[in-house]
């Protein structure tokens, strides 16, 4: 089988320290690999000097250059930066999610199954690619600043 498994684009698969929704994603994917199955992981660029493809553990790994909004950034520091960032976090989720849908639009045929494992990917692409290719699978893993703070 193919299978795509697509990101929330927040942290570099494989995780080096953090992402517990990376984690599993990267462990899964490893775990299907081994099965014999053609495992394909969407995940963000995070640099200038990052390879826009990678192998690991017979993984294939493609890394889409996004945008990530930073306007936000200096409006943080000033009382309402969990909002703010939830918000920022948000914009770079949904602008991730429609790069890897124009890029992926016409190949999602290929795979016998699409698995998403954030949010706001997995409710608008669903949506999008679910004409295309009817074995979807969504993961909701919600990240931290997604919560609501502590009001103590």
């Amino acid at each position: 089988m193919k299978i795509l498994q697509i990101t929330g684009g927040y942290i570099r698969i494989p995780p080096k320290m953090g992402g517990g929704a990376e984690a599993v994603i990267y462990n899964i994917s490893r775990q299907i690999a081994k099965k014999g199955h053609d495992v394909t992981i969407l995940d963000r660029s995070y640099s200038k000097n990052d390879s826009p493809f990678d192998e690991i553990d017979d993984m294939k790994i493609i890394r889409i250059k996004a945008f990530k909004f930073q306007f936000l950034d200096p409006f943080i520091k000033f009382g309402f930066g969990h909002y703010l960032t939830a918000l920022k976090e948000i914009l770079n989720e949904v602008y991730f999610s429609l790069k890897v849908y124009f890029i992926f639009k016409d190949r999602v045929k290929e795979y016998s199954i699409i698995h998403f494992h954030s949010i706001f990917t997995g409710c608008l692409l669903s949506r999008l690619f679910k004409k295309s290719n009817p074995n979807i699978f969504v993961t909701i893993q919600i990240p931290s600043f997604y919560s609501c703070p502590s009001t103590q």
